[in-house]
């Protein structure tokens, strides 16, 4: 393997932009979105990184060009990040880079020798339309109302891994079990008497409501994008009349979490009679 240092990594990021999206990454803008993974020891150089680099006074939601992104991101040469994924943003005129916020020298990265590393691609919602979450319905296979068992069949015919849990609810009125189905760390279905009613999306979950709202989407945007989300203060969440609930970090203001669920959810009296899922 040559010697991987930062003119490695520049001819790395111009080809995989010029291979997977078909432009030249001096013409075009990019927004740089810091990935954070609080289960991994963080090196002096990345709390510099994180807090300082990545920090949301220096990149928070900017659209950057190349030079400067590429200045950020080889800061420590020859140490660099992780991981950096990109993804179409606006058209073909401005790219999202979701970046890890620890650095490691090259030799200390996992499959560094494959093409275009350490960058990927991830393609974006709107040209996924499995990734599309529909209130009140899901996503394109996995549907609200949907049973157990029917649900991880369809996993394991798309050849989906995930694990399973189940809740007792034995100290609940009425004692009625919880089944939870959890794929990678960015998915979790819930059923009650083996019937889907919520699912939960998380940390690197890529897709987004049909409104466009997505995991990062500041909560101001959120509530441009949608008038009709308001804050439940006691429950932490801001709830749409349009059929889904939102999490937001309490530092950055930014979308954590988004849950879609059946309308009996709505109301605590309809929702805990579980009739729905008789």
């Amino acid at each position: 393997m040559k010697k991987y240092d930062k003119s490695v990594f520049i001819e790395n990021f111009k080809k995989i932009m010029l291979d997977k999206f078909g432009v030249e990454a001096e013409t075009v803008k990019y927004i740089i979105e810091p990935i954070y993974d609080s289960s991994k020891n963080e090196s002096g150089e990345d709390s510099v990184f994180r807090l300082v680099l990545l920090s949301d006074e220096n990149i928070g939601n900017k659209s950057i060009d190349f030079k400067h992104t590429t200045d950020i991101l080889t800061a420590f040469d020859p140490m660099i990040p992780t991981k950096i994924e990109i993804t179409n943003y606006k058209d073909s005129s401005e790219f999202k880079i979701k970046c890890s916020t620890r650095v490691r020298k090259p030799s200390a990265i996992a499959n560094i020798e494959k093409e275009y590393a350490p960058f990927a691609v991830i393609e974006d919602a709107k040209y996924r339309d499995d990734l599309v979450i529909k209130p009140y319905w899901g996503l394109k296979t996995i549907n609200l109302g949907m049973s157990f068992d029917e649900t991880k069949l369809t996993l394991k015919k798309e050849q989906i891994a995930f694990r399973t849990e189940h809740w007792p609810n034995s100290d609940c009125t009425p004692n009625v079990a919880w089944n939870i189905i959890r794929i990678d760390d960015s998915i979790s279905i819930f059923f009650a008497n083996k019937t889907m009613f919520k699912i939960y999306f998380e940390n690197s979950f890529t897709g987004a409501l049909e409104n466009g709202i997505k995991l990062g989407t500041p909560i101001q945007d959120a509530e441009r994008i949608d008038p009709k989300l308001r804050c439940d203060y006691d429950e932490e969440i801001y709830v749409s009349k349009c059929g889904y609930w939102l999490e937001t970090d309490p530092e950055t203001s930014k979308v954590i979490s988004m849950t879609v669920f059946i309308k009996e959810a709505e109301s605590d009296e309809t929702f805990y009679s579980y009739k729905w899922a008789e």
